[in-house]
């Protein structure tokens, strides 16, 4: 199987001395973000010339440039070396792969800025540092893990008198799989590669965009077995095959509850926003709608964790019962009837396509068009088949179930959507 690349969201923290004074540079990091931003805007600057250039080449002698043959370098270590010395502060590996990311966007962008699609790239002061793979080492201290970034230059390192090029933070809020991820890039399981360290301004924290690679380990998995998955309100996801009587729900209480609570809570702090102290008055409406905002935020989280909790398990039972495929209701088409309210369908399935995509399972989307009035049993469709939300029964061959197992099953059959055509194609009635 093909090596897969995700990325990981790890929160950073300082270490201080036992004096309390932070034990690394800290306006150093920042003035290397600065400079982040200034090397990629003048690398955009010095593309935006080769190609001009490029265009004026070709226009006189019908060929196009190539950057190695006109100055004996790739476009990437041309800007880089005249960049180089300007920045001396940062790590030089980094500073390449600043270069090399920001060659690789422009080169993606440059027909839709000609085309005037798009304006050309501009990058802020708060860009994120990239940070070369070999430049990045976990470690145990104690019952902690801290993580040591080579960030800065040895001309510069000598000159401020640091002891090293890395700064080292704390890992103290590592959870569940952020936990795994790191011991398993500490045992080389996992191949880190580039990575890029990012300032949030509103947590007023480092966070380190891990990326790390890693081979999955294949399974015995059946392309003729498919396993369909219904989405709706009551239950998130039900699940169901044709080979097997077995099936598996995904209740949908714990997200009703979850945005009863909150809505709820909205509600109250909307109407106490006019008896709020002096906290709250006077300062504008960031300062007012903070509290809301705030939710906003924990809506998010749970939403996240909730659907990688969902697509955990719905690609863990396909794997169980050996499903080659898995056949989904393409919501994207009829959203305005099933889409969970404060909800995110297309969260939820990009979750289980990569999942799926790990263990090499192949994800279908389904036009979910009469599979819900459709007889799993006899393929009879009409609308009376659905008695009630949650009861099924065929009026022509008697056949009863829950509704949504019954669409389950429906969608877990191959070929359903050329089924269904062809029988209402044949039944217009």
């Amino acid at each position: 199987m093909k090596p897969i690349t995700k990325v990981v969201k790890i929160e950073l923290n300082w270490i201080f001395t036992p004096e309390g004074t932070r034990a690394y540079p800290y306006d150093d990091l920042f003035e290397i973000q600065r400079q982040v931003s200034l090397i990629k805007n003048k690398t955009v600057q010095l593309c935006w010339e080769w190609n001009n250039f490029g265009v004026d080449f070709h226009a006189m002698t019908g060929a196009y440039a190539n950057a190695k043959e006109v100055t004996g370098k790739t476009l990437e270590t041309y800007i880089y070396n005249l960049l180089g010395e300007e920045f001396g502060i940062m790590y030089s590996l980094n500073r390449n792969a600043s270069v090399r990311n920001t060659v690789s966007d422009f080169q993606n962008a440059i027909k839709e800025i000609r085309r005037g699609e798009r304006s050309i790239l501009s990058y802020r002061k708060d860009a994120p540092i990239e940070i070369h793979n070999s430049l990045i080492a976990f470690s145990p201290h104690g019952s902690k893990i801290q993580v040591a970034v080579k960030t800065f230059s040895d001309k510069y390192r000598k000159e401020k008198g640091y002891p090293g090029t890395a700064v080292a933070f704390d890992l103290h809020h590592l959870q569940g799989s952020q936990k795994e991820i790191v011991h398993r890039c500490m045992s080389g399981e996992y191949k880190i590669g580039e990575s890029k360290l990012l300032w949030n301004k509103k947590k007023k924290k480092w966070f380190l965009f891990l990326t790390y690679k890693f081979t999955p380990i294949p399974v015995e998995l059946d392309p003729e077995k498919i396993m369909g998955v219904d989405l709706g309100i009551a239950c998130v996801a039900y699940m169901g095959f044709r080979f097997s009587e077995d099936r598996h729900v995904i209740q949908g209480h714990e997200v009703e509850h979850f945005r009863q609570k909150i809505e709820a809570r909205k509600i109250a702090l909307q109407r106490q926003g006019k008896f709020c102290g002096d906290g709250r008055i006077g300062h504008g409406r960031t300062t007012r709608t903070k509290p809301i905002d705030a939710i906003g935020d924990a809506i998010s989280r749970f939403r996240d964790t909730a659907n990688h909790k969902y697509s955990r398990f719905i690609v863990d039972m396909a794997v169980k019962h050996g499903c080659g495929v898995i056949q989904m209701e393409d919501l994207h088409i009829h959203s305005e009837e099933k889409l969970l309210r404060d909800w995110t369908y297309h969260d939820l399935r990009t979750k289980v396509e990569n999942k799926a995509k790990e263990t090499g399972i192949e994800v279908k989307f389904i036009n979910p068009a009469y599979t819900s009035q459709r007889c799993s049993c006899c393929g009879y469709i009409d609308q009376q088949n659905r008695e009630t939300q949650k009861s099924f029964k065929c009026k022509q061959c008697g056949y009863s179930a829950n509704a949504d197992y019954n669409a389950a099953l429906n969608l877990a059959t191959a070929g359903i959507e050329d089924i269904i055509r062809e029988y209402t194609s044949a039944n217009p009635n």
